[in-house]
């Protein structure tokens, strides 16, 4: 199985970094996708308090419990100002979507321990339901 695979299998609490009110962007569909699959989402985006009704954070030390993956769907550039915060928050795993990837942001990454996925997350929710209906 894929390492994203596994982690959409086996991780239970998500952030989805840069999550907006616009349904039709990734980081809301992402944010919806996670929450259909019975996880435990949060948004973090400062611009932002609340999202269909849920709580809407500015910054990571705000999260009520920890978190298993942070998915980013920011600008590389402003991905680079939250590695800190993702690694204070002692989160492992940050998962970075097509686009939001630069060579800094992943030697930061690296340089913080934090373990780094390059994929889709809407893509690999549709290879894994896939998988599950052929079964």
């Amino acid at each position: 199985m894929k390492r994203s695979e596994e982690l959409l299998t086996e991780k239970q609490v998500w952030v989805v970094l840069g999550v907006n009110p616009i349904p039709d962007k990734f980081a809301n569909r992402i944010f919806r996708k996670l929450k259909e699959h019975g996880k435990t989402v949060y948004g973090v985006n400062p611009l932002y308090d609340r999202l269909n009704g849920e709580k809407v954070y500015a910054h990571f030390t705000e999260l009520p419990e920890k978190v298993d993956v942070v998915v980013s769907v920011v600008n590389p550039i402003i991905g680079l100002d939250y590695v800190a915060q993702i690694h204070t928050a002692e989160v492992p795993i940050l998962w970075l979507q097509p686009g939001t990837v630069s060579d800094d942001l992943l030697k930061l990454a690296n340089e913080h321990g934090i373990e780094v996925i390059q994929d889709c997350v809407l893509v690999s929710y549709d290879l894994l339901d896939a998988k599950f209906r052929n079964k």
